[in-house]
């Protein structure tokens, strides 16, 4: 891996990992989110964490039920020739 660092490699597993998590709480039926914007240094003060964080995620079962999902019926979205 010409150019790649030990940490970039380390934060892109990083991501999978966190990919799989939202997967797996979705499939459990709880809202998740990742959020950026926060304040990495109260966060690891708050925790009492002393490495480094990837991500924060926000989850949760939802208040309502959100809307209602539908797909199209084939023949709308495609074509045979």
């Amino acid at each position: 891996m010409s150019g790649i660092t030990a940490p970039e490699v380390l934060q892109s597993q990083g991501y999978i990992a966190l990919g799989y998590l939202l997967l797996a709480l979705t499939a459990y039926g709880i809202s998740s989110v990742p959020m950026l914007g926060f304040d990495l240094e109260k966060v690891k003060a708050l925790l009492e964490i002393e490495g480094n964080i990837l991500s924060v995620v926000a989850a949760g079962y939802g208040a309502d039920e959100g809307h209602s999902h539908y797909r199209l019926a084939l023949g709308k979205i495609v074509r045979i020739y």
